[in-house]
């Protein structure tokens, strides 16, 4: 429905300007119509304007996406049981252990652990009966550590002179799902849960529901482990309960550009779905404060919905904003306008995830337009429609506090869903069906030191082209979202960003108002490999809570760039935003 809704709002004549379809939020202006034709430098001019508008669109609908959509990581605790002393070689009379056997009605599911406690045989196969405890312990400790928290592992009587050493696996299944009494009946765990009642138990399952349940911000979920009826068998209990399901943010920040802009204002209405399907929605409007003046303006909105079926997460995103200002012609002033858009599916599921370690992969399709007008005129040869698949792998690595993640991710642009061949490929600028790979790689962890906390964030994406790009598929830097203390910088089919932050947590004094307050230092460089056209940059932000607000302030500096890049000195960003 988001999908059909968003496409539909920029048709193929480009004259479907965005208030049609919000004319209950705001009103745009009416163009008029040109008398004179606008020269190619006007062309020129307007064609780079749209390509800034569509990257700080993107930006956007990025920073939405961090900001509201809750992906909690969670990994619960497995108690191990303390291993007794290392037998001494005269404690007692040892067996000659040549093998160890596993038997158990789930044996193919354990083949793991007999082949783990056939490798950690002493060499001279002598153990006694401490060094057996031991050895049960052991194994006992990595089934735990695999997840089955209800699994046992015991030692039946046995010829211990046999030289097979036999261990007996008793598998801990689900006998029952349940929630606790109380529990609105609307609450539904069917699509958050990936057990059933007679599958295995294992704490890995536990964890994944409790991620999908818990990515809706208004619920609150646990999940007990309690003894079924039968033995071998427990019961998961699950207790939830659900806040406000409806919350609503307004944002006033001066992210905008001083052509469409710079102060701009917003709302975004959050809603968990009465029917509790642990699914997610938000759509965010915002426009600039100056858009009823005659001179320029902006406005957009973003709008997700997700829902997760166990492993998997099934996404719909999409988006449309729309812009104009004066561009002065060679004999008069031109009113230049323009519409983006774009529409996404993603489809995402955990392919292995244990107690350190998350794997995840996704498929994406996205759609996206764009046209370009002067005085209500379309410029057919800006007129923009392309499609694209995408296909990503995602790591993450749990070290204690610290987090490791990385990601690779291919991209292919398609002739599909109303696509239309780019002008820079009629004019060999360009290829039908670009190719490139995005990276990512990033290092957080909270720490202490001098009796303060806080917090290292360092992150690097880069980019590599496969084929030719056009302008719109390409890399850049110089913008508050990559290299930060520049307002544009470059652009180029290859290269890469580095921005490190560390954060102080500034503590709760008796006499300084409001709450959360953190001041944080960045430190960015990044470089376009073909151009060899470099930038670095520097910030210093505070942000917190103050009298209801959250706030974030910024003032970032240019430190390196290439004389031919014009720099505007200190740069100074804010935000501030009150939910309700």
């Amino acid at each position: 429905m988001l999908w059909y809704f968003l496409s539909k709002l920029n048709r193929n004549d480009g004259r479907a300007p965005l208030h049609h379809a919000l004319i209950a939020l705001c009103a745009t202006p009416v163009l008029s119509w040109a008398a004179q034709p606008p020269s190619q430098e006007t062309l020129d001019r307007s064609e780079q304007e749209s390509l800034e508008q569509f990257r700080r669109f993107e930006g956007w609908q990025d920073e939405l996406n961090e900001r509201f959509l809750n992906e909690p990581d969670i990994f619960l605790d497995t108690p191990q049981i303390p291993l007794a002393e290392e037998p001494e070689e005269d404690a007692g009379p040892c067996f000659p252990i040549t093998e160890v056997r596993l038997v158990s009605d789930e044996y193919d599911r354990f083949q793991w652990l007999e082949k783990n406690l056939n490798d950690a045989l002493p060499p001279d196969n002598c153990i006694g009966a401490d060094g057996i405890n031991r050895m049960m312990t052991e194994a006992q400790n990595e089934v735990i550590g695999a997840g089955f928290v209800t699994s046992r592992v015991v030692a039946e009587a046995q010829d211990m002179n046999s030289g097979v050493l036999s261990l007996t696996l008793l598998p801990g299944y689900v006998e029952d799902v349940r929630f606790v009494d109380g529990v609105p009946r609307r609450a539904t765990y069917w699509n958050a849960l990936t057990m059933r009642p007679g599958d295995l138990l294992n704490l890995r399952h536990i964890e994944q529901a409790l991620e999908n349940f818990k990515r809706v911000p208004s619920v609150d979920v646990n999940i007990d482990i309690e003894p079924g009826e039968e033995p071998g068998y427990s019961d998961l209990v699950i207790q939830w309960s659900q806040g406000d399901p409806l919350r609503v943010t307004e944002t006033l920040d001066n992210s905008g550009s001083e052509s469409n802009g710079i102060y701009q204002a917003g709302v975004t209405i959050n809603y968990d779905p009465y029917w509790a399907f642990n699914d997610l929605f938000y759509l965010s409007y915002t426009q600039s404060i100056v858009f009823d003046h005659d001179d320029r303006g902006s406005q957009g909105v973003n709008g997700h919905y997700s829902i997760p079926y166990g492993y998997w997460l099934l996404s719909f995103n999409g988006g449309i904003s729309e812009n104009f200002q004066m561009i002065d012609g060679a004999i008069e002033a031109y009113k230049y306008g323009g519409v983006n858009s774009n529409q996404s599916v993603k489809l995402e599921r955990t392919l292995f995830r244990n107690d350190r370690n998350k794997l995840s992969g996704h498929l994406s399709v996205q759609a996206r337009q764009s046209s370009n007008y002067i005085n209500d005129v379309e410029i057919e040869v800006q007129r923009r429609r392309s499609s694209s698949l995408e296909a990503a792998v995602n790591h993450q690595l749990f070290m204690g506090p610290a987090t490791v993640s990385s990601g690779l991710t291919y991209k292919l642009g398609l002739m599909a869903f109303g696509a239309i061949e780019d002008p820079e490929v009629a004019r060999g600028d360009g290829v039908e069906n670009p190719q490139w790979v995005t990276m990512n790689t990033g290092y957080r962890r909270p720490f202490q030191w001098l009796n303060q906390n806080w917090n290292i964030d360092s992150q690097i994406k880069a980019q590599a082209n496969i084929t030719q790009l056009i302008p719109r598929d390409q890399f850049s830097i110089g913008s508050a979202y990559s290299v930060r203390g520049f307002n544009g910088g470059f652009s180029g089919e290859s290269g890469f960003y580095w921005r490190n932050d560390l954060a102080w947590v500034v503590p709760a004094w008796p006499y300084l108002p409001g709450r959360g307050h953190q001041l944080t230092l960045g430190l960015d460089a990044g470089t376009i490999f073909a151009e060899e056209q470099y930038l670095a940059g520097s910030s210093l932000a505070l942000k917190g809570q103050l009298w209801g607000l959250s706030y974030e302030n910024s003032l970032s500096f240019p430190l390196l760039s290439p004389e031919s890049l014009e720099t505007e000195g200190a740069i100074v960003r804010f935000q501030i935003s009150k939910s309700f």
